[in-house]
């Protein structure tokens, strides 16, 4: 009778995450992903085809420096756009694209573990979390698992003050990507954010050290990769050769072909970094003008960093066939990290939904959504558009607010093993159509 009282209260999904549910909501996740997948491709959403179709965008380019090493190409794309860590673990397991695909999978959901047991998620939240579509990004052989790993340790560093959670959670993350300048902005503004009044010497000198560290990584890996092309190259003129120059964002902005399955996905991750920025100046006004507890630091560095990341993407994305921004992938930049959920943890916590705050959400909602090229593009002015363009946009809307509602209030977490389904069916559904050669972020 025991036992089962305590597998009952295990599987509950008002009680915090433990290792038994863990288990038992990868199993599920695992189970409901695999059906989806094959069912989708049985009822022919996709072809994924009979060759290595893993080794789709990224993951091909990953796997030329895993095979080639590095390599610079003036007239071309060149490979030295990715960073080394991913590389260096690939070609140390040895293993082909699909073992270290399940590799990334085992990394991802470890270090989903331990920001759960630090933020003490509930099973309701992990059930959320672990079947949000782009989360597809970490079990392909793509970087985000090893990002999502070091940005765990960052995040749990701040929570507990720990300079060696920090340390490495950083040496992994700027050897995983090009975040060195955004994690130096996150770091310094954090310590601004989250000082009581002033910051006092040791956090300053904290401050600088782990600043020093992420362009020591940097620097270092910019060595390595000029050690091995052969070739001294700068970094802006690498990432123009895939269309990313500074300039100012154009409206409408669009994503990938505009296809459905992509445009909620970079809709609602555009709009997480837009309230991101939004509570990041609202909390530094309170910081200046109003006396007020700072936020937690694991809090406001997951904003930065969302906020910041949204602001590069809209800076230095593409403006195809003279179009406005494209803002393609930046779904997998916000919704593949430890920072989104850390960010809609402590928002469902913490922040009260007032009428005043929802109608705030719902006009900002409503003008992010006015600036993608859907409802704008001269080619969609047909009745019969618009009305497609409003519904996808009523249900995107009601999807974000189902998904927070679960999250934040006590009588609707018995909803959470339904959106789990839902999120796991797309997120299978995403996984099909990368393996099939869609673009998805």
């Amino acid at each position: 009778m025991l036992v089962g009282s305590r597998a009952y209260n295990m599987l509950r999904v008002d009680y915090p995450i433990s290792i038994g549910s863990f288990v038992a909501i990868i199993c599920a996740h695992l189970f409901v992903l695999i059906c989806s997948f094959y069912a989708l491709q049985a009822l022919g959403i996709y072809d994924v085809g009979f060759f290595d179709s893993r080794l789709r965008w990224d993951a091909g380019w990953y796997n030329s420096i895993v095979k080639n090493g590095y390599s610079y190409h003036t007239d071309k794309a060149s490979n030295v756009a990715f960073f080394p860590l991913f590389p260096w673990l690939w070609q140390l397991t040895g293993l082909d694209s699909n073992g270290i695909s399940v590799v990334n999978a085992l990394i991802f959901l470890s270090a989903l573990y331990l920001l759960a047991h630090s933020l003490k998620l509930k099973v309701s939240e992990v059930l959320l979390f672990i079947s949000f579509p782009s989360i597809m990004f970490c079990y392909v052989p793509y970087s985000e698992a090893l990002f999502f790993l070091g940005g765990t340790l960052i995040l749990i560093g701040l929570k507990k003050e720990s300079l060696w959670y920090l340390s490495i959670g950083i040496i992994i993350t700027c050897l995983d990507r090009k975040i060195g300048g955004v994690f130096s902005l996150c770091i310094l503004l954090t310590l601004f954010l989250t000082a009581h009044k002033y910051p006092n010497l040791k956090e300053v000198v904290v401050c600088l050290l782990l600043i020093l560290l992420v362009f020591g990584v940097s620097s270092l890996v910019k060595q390595y990769q000029v050690f091995e092309a052969g070739v001294n190259f700068d970094y802006m003129d690498v990432i123009a050769q895939w269309y990313r120059v500074l300039r100012f964002p154009k409206l409408p902005l669009t994503t990938t072909n505009l296809h459905w399955h992509n445009v909620w996905l970079d809709f609602s991750a555009l709009f997480l970094g837009i309230t991101s920025g939004v509570l990041l100046i609202y909390s530094f006004y309170r910081k200046i003008w109003r006396t007020s507890l700072p936020l937690p630091p694991e809090l406001v560095f997951s904003l930065l960093y969302l906020a910041g990341t949204t602001a590069i993407v809209l800076i230095f994305s593409p403006n195809f066939g003279g179009r406005g921004t494209n803002i393609h992938g930046l779904n997998r930049y916000l919704f593949a990290t430890p920072f989104f959920i850390t960010a809609i943890h402590y928002a469902a916590q913490r922040l009260q939904m007032t009428k005043k705050t929802l109608i705030a959400i719902i006009l900002l909602a409503v003008l992010v959504w006015l600036s993608f090229a859907i409802p704008l593009h001269p080619s969609h002015f047909s009745f019969k558009f618009q009305i497609l363009s409003i519904l996808y946009f009523a249900l995107t809307i009601l999807y974000i607010r189902s998904f927070f509602k679960v999250l934040s209030d006590l009588r609707f977490q018995k909803y959470s093993p339904l959106i789990f389904t839902m999120n796991t069916i797309f997120q299978g559904l995403l996984m099909g159509k990368f393996m099939s050669g869609i673009w998805i972020g």
